[in-house]
């Protein structure tokens, strides 16, 4: 077996149908309005006012950009990007009242050709990617250097950094511990089954890439004041799983586990919610809840 480890694969976000834009439209209610709640936090963090120029990175389908523009107000200005055309097309649904939106098809990736297009160096108030900065490691280098440019002196960036369910460092404290409850668990199952390398590799589970973000770059581009905050997700720790599986083990995404990965999907998601039902009540008598770090940076 390869000495590798696994690491749980991200979306492809340009290839999410129309059944996707439904169950990720519907994860919002169900769970603690999670994703509305999340924009709603980061514009507080940054200082939304009446009348700016704000940027929704990654905008999905516009949760977030109606966070952002109601915020800002009839005066204010808000520009939405996304990669994906069905996640746009429900964002011009939900935002096609009156009001300054104006939403872009176009990858992450290229966010300097769309800036250069818009001439925003500068002039933006503010930057903002609720639940999606994460997904964007692989180039965030330079997306950020980019961000830095369309910034007036002043402006804000905010973003989150991590995953629900890996471990989150602040200030000499570790969040999302009870994680290793859902593992070893789960590695019980997997032996029970007759899978003899259980959970392999076995806890502690690799930290994604894109939970080690360095903020350093930051510094380094020259933003004046940086705060970062732990902020609780709206629901219990057992719902987070239950979240994480229906929202997007269902759908396709992987899980640090050769064993797991060695699976069919619909098996490999029947072994998650098995081991969700053991250890659920369990993870929820401790009174944790899941934790992502938001980021505020001014220019």
């Amino acid at each position: 077996m390869s000495g590798t480890q696994p690491q749980a694969k991200g979306f492809d976000w340009k290839l999410k149908d129309k059944a996707y834009v439904r169950v990720y439209e519907g994860l919002d209610p169900r769970y603690g309005q999670v994703y509305t709640k999340s924009a709603q936090a980061l514009a507080g963090m940054t200082g939304l006012e009446p009348g700016e120029l704000v940027v929704d990175l990654a905008c999905g389908t516009g949760l977030s950009t109606d966070v952002f523009a109601r915020a800002v107000g009839p005066k204010g200005r808000v520009i939405g990007q996304d990669v994906n055309p069905k996640m746009m097309a429900a964002a011009r649904n939900r935002l096609k009242g009156p009001g300054r939106i104006e939403l872009i098809l176009a990858d992450l990736a290229d966010f300097g050709r769309v800036a250069q297009e818009l001439h925003l160096a500068g002039r933006v108030d503010a930057v903002l990617s609720s639940f999606s900065y994460f997904y964007m490691y692989d180039f965030h280098e330079q997306l950020q250097e980019e961000v830095f440019r369309v910034l007036k002196p002043g402006g804000r960036l905010g973003f989150n950094i991590g995953t629900f369910l890996s471990p989150v460092e602040y200030q000499g404290r570790t969040y999302n511990t009870f994680t290793a409850i859902f593992d070893r668990t789960l590695d019980r199952l997997l032996r029970e089954k007759g899978y003899s390398a259980g959970l392999d590799p076995a806890p502690p589970r690799p930290v994604p890439m894109y939970t080690r973000w360095d903020l350093s770059i930051l510094e380094r581009l020259g933003y004046r004041k940086i705060q970062t905050r732990p902020w609780p997700l709206p629901m219990s720790a057992s719902q987070v799983y239950e979240y994480s599986i229906e929202g997007f083990h269902a759908q396709g995404m992987g899980f640090p586990s050769q064993t797991l990965m060695a699976l069919d999907q619909e098996t490999r998601v029947g072994y998650l919610e098995e081991t969700l039902d053991r250890c659920g009540q369990e993870m929820d008598a401790q009174g944790l809840q899941s934790h992502i770090l938001n980021v505020a940076a001014t220019k």
